[in-house]
């Protein structure tokens, strides 16, 4: 288990999807009779396991010292349960998670032939919350300290939705407030202090393509029509093979 976090650490919220990431290995020597595709031979090691998503970000936080709580929703499954325990031992206050009966915490394994992913399965990554699982949600989200740092994360689930979206825009303001979203348009109302759009958001946030050579240039001649369009102070933005 982690050691807890000092006195005086900084108060962080984290509110989004979680994500159980997986990474299976083994070697790949032959083509597969049935189709012209490798045949990965796993070890016979467990696939390694770690948080992602929102878990991700808050796991983070705690390694750099910060006092965090992860508000989410997981199923009522083994990935949810291995999800809790990892984001657990790390040091993250779970007492911000909703179980959701019947439902499958999102998950993505990734199989690998010695370093290269051959394939990446999802599982559990559309499911929508009921009402039921979004009211108690929006609770736990209001029980955030004020003085904390929110760090919205939205992969288009539903736990940041327009009702979640006015839950938070009704409590008080805190110091600093992160927004990374699929979608950041939805989230301008809430004036986020930074906001980290990759390419592709950078590009619902403009309404128009980037241009396929020079994308930092690009968006640093229209960092103004980001910033008003998120509605944010500052943009961290990500132009993958592009730079940053």
């Amino acid at each position: 288990l982690a050691a807890p976090p000092p006195a005086g650490a900084p108060p962080v919220a984290v509110v989004g999807e979680p994500i159980l990431a997986r990474w299976q290995r083994g070697g790949a020597k032959r083509i597969s009779r049935e189709a012209p595709v490798p045949v990965v031979e796993v070890d016979g090691e467990r696939p390694e396991e770690s948080p992602g998503g929102a878990a991700n970000t808050a796991v983070n936080l705690a390694a750099l010292g910060a006092r965090v709580r992860l508000v989410t929703a997981i199923g009522d499954d083994a990935d949810g349960r291995r999800l809790r325990e990892l984001v657990a031992q790390a040091g993250v206050d779970t007492s911000g998670f909703v179980v959701r009966a019947g439902s499958a915490t999102p998950s993505k394994t990734r199989i690998l032939a010695g370093d290269q992913i051959i394939v990446r399965v999802d599982h559990g990554v559309r499911e929508h919350l009921s009402p039921a699982d979004r009211a108690v949600l929006h609770g736990r989200v209001r029980e955030h300290d004020p003085q904390s740092v929110p760090g919205g994360w939205g992969y288009g689930t539903g736990l940041g939705d327009a009702a979640a979206l006015e839950v938070l825009a009704a409590l008080p303001r805190p110091r600093t407030l992160v927004v990374d979203a699929h979608d950041l348009r939805p989230w301008a109302a809430l004036r986020p202090d930074i906001v980290t759009p990759n390419s592709v958001e950078t590009e619902l946030l403009l309404d128009r393509a980037l241009p396929e050579h020079g994308r930092p240039e690009s968006v640093g001649a229209a960092a103004h029509e980001v910033l008003a369009a998120a509605g944010a102070a500052a943009a961290v933005v990500t132009t993958d093979t592009g730079g940053t």
